[in-house]
């Protein structure tokens, strides 16, 4: 992960802070979150010069993120943001370990095995996802201050 310095006017950071504090995070985590959003979705920016022959047009079906496991299917009912963090979160976990196990477990937790992390939460009220790392904060290279002790430590 890296970390840029990004200047904001004064009132940009305003708005900022009073979006973060409506959803409960901080204005840096919330900026932050905007902007991956931003570069990391796909957009349908209109082409910068028309093409001479226009494609024929595609049908593309979505494909259950994070392998076999469906959070959209296992999750109905559960905010957008909610969901599109957990797929997102569940494809890194794969990048890790692509032999994981995943499954539901309880209301809103998805169970990760082998063990080395956890969605604790999809949220319902809030946007988001609630993780949890096994370990302490010491054994992850450059953990950001935000991370504390995980459930196996």
């Amino acid at each position: 992960m890296k970390v840029i310095s990004v200047p904001l006017a004064d009132s940009t950071y305003a708005r900022a802070r009073e979006r973060a504090n409506s959803t409960g995070v901080d204005a840096t985590a919330y900026c932050s979150s905007l902007l991956s959003d931003h570069f990391d979705t796909p957009t349908q920016a209109p082409p910068l010069r028309r093409p001479q022959n226009p494609p024929a047009q595609t049908v593309i079906t979505p494909q259950p993120s994070s392998g076999d496991f469906d959070v959209r299917s296992s999750f109905r009912g559960f905010p957008e943001q909610s969901i599109r963090f957990a797929e997102r979160f569940l494809d890194e976990v794969r990048r890790v370990d692509a032999t994981v196990r995943i499954r539901k477990h309880k209301d809103s937790t998805v169970d990760i095995r082998d063990n080395f992390v956890r969605i604790e939460a999809l949220l319902r009220r809030k946007h988001g996802i609630r993780v949890s790392f096994y370990g302490t904060p010491d054994q992850f290279t450059n953990a950001p201050s935000v991370l504390g002790p995980g459930m196996g430590s």
